[in-house]
């Protein structure tokens, strides 16, 4: 099953999809979202954690406790899972995409579309290191832009790039140039596809 699939029979039908004709789009939670970015950027470590625990202050953490957990964090290659949870102060990208509240039980998470999501993910400096990883990955991989697109697409989407998104990917980075640097130009572009609804959901 699918979420892109067309059928306009089923759409005239069933237009509200209360028959469930097809996959519901849903975002990734905030630990898979996580997992997606490391792996894509080639950092995760996919070997289950067996050192000690990551070193955080959860007790009345200072302002630069705070920004020392969040390195500790950032700089952690293992899945989401091994991080330790701080009660009093969670880890802001986890936070902002909906992880729930740790001082209480929560039978299900709530799943929120707020514009805080979106500023996270521009100015993340995790984001932007993954993304820039990725830009390497690629630039690494491939030669001709073309070809680069092609490989990022399988990468990031694992589908093949149409010749429409290569157009308008020539023209960022085209437009882009004229600003930044040929690096910095293809980490923007990771960074953008990064936070596309296609690499954000599931489809």
């Amino acid at each position: 099953m699918i979420s892109d699939v067309q059928r306009p029979n089923a759409e005239t039908l069933d237009p509200s999809h209360r028959l469930y004709w097809k996959r519901d789009v849903q975002r990734l939670d905030a630990e898979s979202f996580r997992d997606a970015l490391l792996a894509v950027s080639g950092r995760l470590n996919e070997n289950r954690h067996q050192g000690p625990p990551i070193k955080v202050t959860s007790q009345d953490p200072s302002l630069e406790n705070l920004l020392n957990n969040r390195r500790a964090y950032e700089s952690f290659p293992n899945r989401t899972v091994y991080l330790p949870v701080v009660r009093s102060h969670l880890y802001d990208l986890l936070t902002l995409l909906d992880f729930p509240n740790a001082t209480t039980p929560v039978g299900e998470r709530s799943q929120t579309t707020v514009p805080t999501q979106a500023l996270l993910l521009f100015n993340s400096h995790f984001v932007m290191d993954m993304s820039g990883q990725i830009s390497d990955r690629v630039v690494e991989h491939e030669s001709e832009t073309k070809e680069r697109l092609i490989w990022l697409y399988h990468l990031l989407f694992a589908r093949s790039v149409s010749d429409e998104e290569i157009g308008e990917c020539v023209e960022f980075l085209k437009h882009c140039s004229s600003i930044s640097s040929e690096d910095d130009c293809w980490k923007a572009l990771c960074h953008s596809l990064v936070m596309s609804n296609e690499f954000t959901h599931v489809w």
